[in-house]
């Protein structure tokens, strides 16, 4: 963000990146935000095929080899994209170029892995991230190498008897932020109210653990470890306080709402279906989801594409498919 932003003003900018990236646009099939196309059907996708696919996808649109960004690691796993709409056109009009490692700083030039020197240089911008700081709780809150925190649920201190303290927002999210946080938020009351109990000192110790172990075979940075999936994650904490979505239950009484929580985008009101402080709006909200969301687009009449007439088919084909494997699991 910062080269590009950059790239508008000064005469060359440089990017210095060791192992590429991947890069997402904010709008994704269909022109909708790349939000939309995160739902629970997309979960049934075993993970080692989903990073192999998801590549392909993106490279629709960005060759990362023809822009210098072909990127090391595997996506989703201990590679996680970057969200920018411009940086492709930025870099094919030659507004930013992509360098290696960085080898030497001097005065006014930098010299790279490989021995190319970089001249005229008037600034360094040192995006390396950040650290974080509690002071308020420094001898509460223990930040482990400069940057993660051992959590459980990325919530809940194992070692507070009382359960009194919540972390809220400190999670790298695969999608949205927003309700992530609202959920751990959720929990928190339920939990401080006694209304959820979290396990012992030592079962939220184990699961940090082999959390922490899980990330270490995949090669990535500490920095992940705080990183979650949305819709497992948001089910996790959903499960806690009984307010993931059961979808059985939901299509016994209403087929064409669990179609569209199974299919649809995965929303926050989903989780306001069952479990505590229900919305009686919730099926609405999540039925008119799609025409709340282009309401404010719809300055033009357009006649309704072809897709949009095929829902009540995809309907159909759901209720029958679900109906059979019920029929199967009970024989």
């Amino acid at each position: 963000d910062i080269a590009v932003e950059l790239s508008h003003h000064a005469a060359q900018v440089y990017i210095s990146t060791r192992s590429g990236c991947y890069v997402f646009t904010r709008l994704g099939r269909g022109g909708q935000p790349l939000d939309f196309s995160i739902s629970r059907a997309t979960q049934l996708i075993p993970l080692a095929i989903l990073a192999k696919l998801l590549p392909g996808l993106v490279n629709n649109k960005v060759d990362f080899r023809n822009f210098g960004l072909q990127p090391t690691g595997t996506l989703g796993v201990n590679k996680f994209p970057i969200i920018n709409d411009e940086i492709q056109h930025r870099i094919i009009t030659g507004s930013i170029k992509v360098k290696g490692n960085v080898k030497e700083i001097a005065q006014n030039f930098v010299t790279l892995e490989g021995g190319e020197t970089l001249d005229n240089i008037d600034a360094l911008v040192l995006a390396t991230g950040f650290k974080p700081k509690y002071p308020f709780a420094k001898e509460i809150i223990e930040v482990k190498d400069d940057f993660y925190i051992s959590l459980y649920k990325h919530v809940f201190l194992p070692d507070d008897e009382w359960h009194t303290l919540a972390v809220i927002g400190v999670v790298g999210v695969g999608g949205p932020v927003v309700p992530v946080s609202e959920m751990q938020a959720r929990v928190a009351v339920e939990v401080f109210a006694g209304r959820c109990s979290l396990p012992s000192e030592g079962e939220m110790e184990k699961e940090i653990a082999e959390r922490e172990q899980w990330w270490l075979k995949t090669g990535a940075s500490k920095y992940n470890f705080m990183r979650v999936n949305f819709v497992p994650y948001m089910n996790k904490l959903g499960e806690m306080i009984g307010a993931k979505p059961n979808l059985w239950s939901i299509f016994k009484e209403d087929p064409k709402l669990a179609y569209h929580v199974f299919f649809g985008t995965t929303i926050p009101t989903q989780y306001r279906l069952q479990g505590p402080n229900t919305w009686k709006d919730a099926r609405k909200h999540i039925m008119s989801f799609q025409e709340q969301y282009l309401c404010p687009l719809s300055t033009r009449k357009c006649a309704p594409s072809a897709e949009s007439n095929s829902h009540g088919v995809l309907i159909f084909i759901f209720v029958i498919v679900f109906a059979v494997v019920a029929i199967m699991l009970k024989a």
